[in-house]
């Protein structure tokens, strides 16, 4: 379910043509989530400044189910603003990366909530026991 928010002044036809691609593989490797529910929204040509200036920056927020901590944190903010880096050409300290913990009684999906599609458990086993991997998308969704 993560949800990769990226609002930035710099223009789409700056960016990688397959950024979207790359990032959602990117997310779902490093939060050890399916590629199928992983979601990225890119809103480029912000009016933004950073610092008191125009120059290239970013504010990012990624949503997901309980999943951060300040370890965790630490290692995902550095993959993807090192990503960023790259491909929007963002220094690191132009951009910040917040991080939204929901449940999942907070998530629409597929006409309900994901709490009715997987309640507290991964198919059946805790949540803080297996990698949200396990999770198997509805049908029809």
């Amino acid at each position: 379910m993560p949800v990769l928010l990226i609002r930035t002044n710099v223009k789409r036809d700056q960016m990688p043509p397959n950024m979207a691609s790359e990032l959602t593989d990117l997310m779902a490797e490093t939060l050890n989530r399916p590629k199928a529910g992983t979601c990225i929204i890119v809103q480029d040509n912000q009016y933004m400044a950073f610092g008191g200036t125009t120059d290239p920056c970013a504010s990012c927020v990624i949503q997901d189910f309980e999943h951060f901590s300040e370890v965790e944190n630490k290692r995902i903010s550095a993959v993807i603003m090192g990503y960023l880096y790259k491909a929007l050409n963002v220094d690191k300290r132009r951009m910040y990366l917040e991080f939204a913990g929901v449940t999942k009684e907070d998530i629409g999906f597929a006409a309900s909530t994901f709490h009715q599609f997987f309640g507290p458990t991964c198919n059946g086993v805790d949540k803080h026991s297996a990698p949200e991997k396990t999770f198997i998308w509805p049908e029809g969704s």
